[in-house]
């Protein structure tokens, strides 16, 4: 994926999404959306599936990043305790991902849905 699809196609394409309440993140390559009624209409969803194997490389790319931060907080033992991991220190305000920083959809209550992805993945890659 070249940076010039980043900045134009898939990062107008994420801005659209959130615009309508929508979050996108991708989960063993697969692409996930969390929408709400009425969301998507039919125009959109073709765009997004016009673009999905970009949408999912991008999407992959950055929970990859919040992985790699997450990683490093995770517990040495089976029993030792797990933190709440965190993408990177966030300087966090009202409204926004406690994890990363990133403003947060109104269905989201702490984190945005990639870095509870990330999280997921964290967790599950220590078992």
């Amino acid at each position: 994926m070249s940076p010039a699809a980043v900045e134009g196609g898939i990062a107008d394409l994420l801005r659209a999404l959130g615009a309508r309440g929508i979050r996108a993140w991708s989960r063993g390559g697969e692409l996930r959306l969390l929408v709400p009624d009425g969301g998507l209409d039919a125009e959109l969803r073709q765009a997004v599936g016009a673009a999905k194997p970009d949408l999912v490389a991008y999407l992959e790319a950055q929970v990859a990043w919040r992985v790699a931060g997450m990683a490093t907080q995770a517990p040495t033992s089976a029993s030792g305790f797990w933190p709440l991991l965190v993408a990177r220190p966030a300087v966090t305000a009202p409204g926004s991902c406690l994890s990363c920083g990133a403003a947060l959809m109104p269905v989201e209550k702490t984190r945005c849905c990639l870095c509870l992805e990330a999280a997921r993945r964290t967790i599950a890659a220590t078992k």
